[in-house]
Formats: structure tokens, sequence, C-alpha cells
């Protein structure tokens, strides 16, 4: 299952993180994957990839190579797919993190080296690429946008042959906890697989790395409450009983801290659209200009959603204004 693209709500900001690794990282190949350049990709990757051995030997020397190795690639193809998967998860992610983009993605590239270095502790070949840090990248997405539309073409045999039976496309749209788990199975099984069925993939980074962003993420919302999770997902079967209009699948979240009985202003709101339908009880996206000039029983915080119930009555708006 190869991702192509997600399917994202329409005011999301610009990915410049994201965008500026993947420029750069392509600057890099350009200079160092082209034709003649064999012998410089060879000095550069011995010199700045992440050679186990040579790592465990000295580690406060070499430390640097756990970040640097993440910033080259072995040929085109290489930096393609690893560009690909950056661009498809990296975005949301990005939106989702925010100022902690870019430290998160970094600290996945070391756990990621680091594990790679571990089973790998005896080996003088040079580990590259960034599949480690992007596979962080992807254990974080699955918490926060689990349930984000990814379009994803269909690898498998079996899938190929019906699409072109039936006349479809091969490309389907899969919830990305869907798409996210099918890959890390894939790559436990080719872990644990014997050494001479192993291709020169580095699993042990693909999973370091995918664990780190899973735990991080679980250990900041849990303890220290950032990134809480979103409202219960329900689907048609599962509206309440007598509840007869469509449920929205879209809603409006805290931007920033709102505080109790402060106007909503614009800047204080964004909407957030998921596959599969909401609570209800929460503010549709379509319905997030209506919002602006109320107020709160209650602060909701950054990401946290806003539902009806939260809001003051109109009539107390009245009489405060």
């Amino acid at each position: 299952m190869l991702p192509l693209g997600e399917d994202v709500q329409s005011d999301r900001r610009l990915p410049f993180v994201t965008i500026a690794l993947i420029l750069g990282m392509v600057a890099i190949s350009l200079v160092l994957n082209g034709p003649g350049h064999e012998s410089q990709l060879r000095e550069v990757t011995g010199q700045w990839g992440l050679v186990p051995k040579r790592f465990w030997a000295d580690p406060a020397s070499t430390w640097p190579t756990l970040l640097t190795s993440s910033l080259l690639h072995a040929n085109f193809v290489h930096l393609a797919t690893n560009m690909l998967f950056l661009w498809v998860f990296g975005r949301g992610l990005e939106h989702e993190l925010r100022w902690a983009y870019l430290p998160f993605y970094a600290a996945s590239a070391v756990t990621a080296g680091l594990a790679s270095a571990l089973l790998r502790a005896s080996s003088d070949v040079p580990g590259i690429g960034a599949s480690g840090a992007i596979s962080g990248v992807l254990g974080a997405y699955l918490i926060l946008l689990p349930s984000a539309d990814i379009r994803a073409l269909v690898l498998v045999p079996w899938g190929l042959i019906l699409a072109v039976l039936r006349g479809d496309s091969p490309i389907w749209s899969v919830p990305a906890w869907t798409a996210i788990l099918t890959w890390f199975v894939l790559q436990v099984v080719e872990l644990i697989a014997p050494a001479a069925f192993r291709s020169g993939t580095d699993y042990a980074a693909h999973v370091g790395g995918f664990l780190f962003g899973y735990a991080s993420i679980r250990v900041a919302r849990g303890v220290f409450g950032l990134w809480p999770d979103e409202p219960t997902y329900q689907r048609v079967l599962d509206r309440p009983l007598g509840y007869d209009k469509p449920l929205p699948n879209s809603y409006v979240r805290a931007r920033r801290l709102i505080p109790q009985d402060v106007p909503i202003q614009a800047d204080d709101i964004e909407w957030v659209v998921r596959s599969g339908y909401v609570d209800p009880d929460v503010v549709p996206g379509y319905d997030g200009k209506a919002l602006i000039g109320r107020r709160l029983r209650a602060p909701r915080y950054r990401y946290e959603p806003i539902r009806r119930s939260d809001l003051a009555p109109a009539d107390e708006e009245v009489s405060r204004a």
C-alpha cells in the first residue's frame, strides 16, 4: 500500500517545515547522486552516515551522524519514496504539532538511529535515509489523525487484479490507521525475518522511529495534557435514538486558549474535517462563524472541540453587551 495523498481541511496552513525538509534533502541528493558523483557519495556517506561500529567506539564525537545520516539517500528512488511519505503524513502532523514538529522530527531521527545502531552494533556499513525519522511521523500521526482519509495505491496483486476486473482504479481511500498499521506490521515482519531473507532496508530504524513517535505523543497527552483526544467518532448506525438529523463530519476546535466569558474571536477557532461522523453536540465546521462573539461557560484549551453545551445562553450574551 503506497500512500499518494491526504484529504485535508481547507484551512490548513502551509507546511513550511515539511517543505523545507523536502527541499533540503532533494538539494543534497542532486549534489551527491548525480552522474559521475559515485565516489563523492561514498566519501560523504562514509563520513556522515551512521556506522554502528564506529559510533559505539566513540559516541561523543560521532553522535552528529545520528542526524546527518537522515539527510542522505542512496539514490533518487530511495529519496522519492521517503519524500512521498513525508509529504503525505508530514503536512498533517506539522499542523497538529506546530512549534513542536521540528524538534519531534529531529528526536525521531536520533531515536531511529540509536535503534539501528543497537541492532547492527558490529556493522561497518553506514546507514542513511530519512525513513527512521519519517517512521516517527507515522507513529504520531496514528494517534493524532487516525481517521484522516489517505489515498493509497494498492500494490497487493489480488487488489490490482480485482481493480482491473472491475474496471476501477487501484487507488483507494482508506483511514490513516489502516494504512499506517499495515505498513508497521510489514516492518516488524521484515525485522524478525531471518537475515538471508531481508533486503538492505534498515527495518530496525523504522520500528524504533515509529515506536518513539507513538510513545512520545502518548506521554505528551497523558502526562502533560498536550494534543488532547478528539471527539468520539460515530458511524451512521451509532446515532442517538430518536436523533434523525444528519450528523456532521466536521467540528470546530480551539486554536488557542479561549477564556471563560470572553467573546470568541475569529482567530480563536478552526474547523477540522474528518471521515465519519462526530458527536452531534459538537459545533460543526460550517457553523464556525456563528460562534464569533459568543462566550463559553468554561475555558477551552488548544485543540479541544467546542460543543453547543459549552456556549453561554444567547440571552446572557445580550444582557452583558
